[in-house]
């Protein structure tokens, strides 16, 4: 996996910039809704938590940063 790329994969890894915790969601799937920008579902790898967010939203580093699975 690239960490610096302008496009969102499923299986890529984002933490929220500012978040302490250093929770990592994983792109689970993308939606594409005709009329809307693409987004991505994701859930988070240690729990339960499920979110939708835009893919632009999601590579705005100053939302979100992309950061390599493990093992990567």
């Amino acid at each position: 996996m690239k960490l610096l790329t302008d496009e969102v994969s499923v299986g890529d890894h984002f933490i929220k910039v500012g978040d302490y915790s250093r929770t990592v969601y994983v792109v689970h799937s993308l939606v594409d809704a005709h009329g809307f920008p693409q987004h991505a579902r994701l859930v988070c790898s240690m729990g339960r938590d499920r979110m939708l967010i835009s893919t632009s939203a999601l590579l705005d580093p100053n939302y979100w940063s992309r950061v390599p699975a493990k093992g990567d």
